[in-house]
């Protein structure tokens, strides 16, 4: 096992680490003369953030969470966009980096305003109860 401690969570140019920035890459000699297909997808400008909670309050009080965090950082959101790193960041920890409950609520956005929208909509935060599933 290895252990690294970094200091700081941003690339040289400022931006978060992890985020959408492009890298260079070399292609190996057999590919170099290839042109990439004109159908590569670029940037996703739509996202869907689960939200999950052992009970419909844990699931309104995330919700709130998220919106506080989005309060936060708001002076941090580039694009406003979907593409944009904080964004997709929040929307991928929330789908691969934390552990889904029974009581569950998705938002599609495409923008930090969509998000906002979403999670404090008018009716407020709704929850379905999802069918019980094996622990992953």
């Amino acid at each position: 096992n290895a252990h690294l401690v970094m200091e700081g969570g941003e690339t040289p140019n400022g931006t978060p680490a992890g985020g959408g920035v492009p890298v260079a890459v070399a292609m190996p000699e057999t590919l170099a003369g290839l042109e990439p297909a004109a159908d590569v997808p670029g940037a996703r400008e739509v996202r869907f953030l689960p939200l999950s909670a052992k009970s419909e309050a844990g699931l309104g009080e995330l919700a709130r969470s998220c919106l506080d965090w989005l309060d936060e950082h708001a002076g941090e959101i580039s694009s406003g966009n979907g593409a944009d790193p904080l964004l997709a960041d929040l929307a991928w920890t929330a789908g691969v980096g934390r552990s889904h409950f029974d009581v569950r609520r998705g938002v599609v956005f495409r923008s930090a305003e969509t998000l906002r929208e979403g999670l404090a909509g008018p009716e407020g935060v709704r929850a379905t109860e999802a069918a019980p599933q094996a622990p992953r």
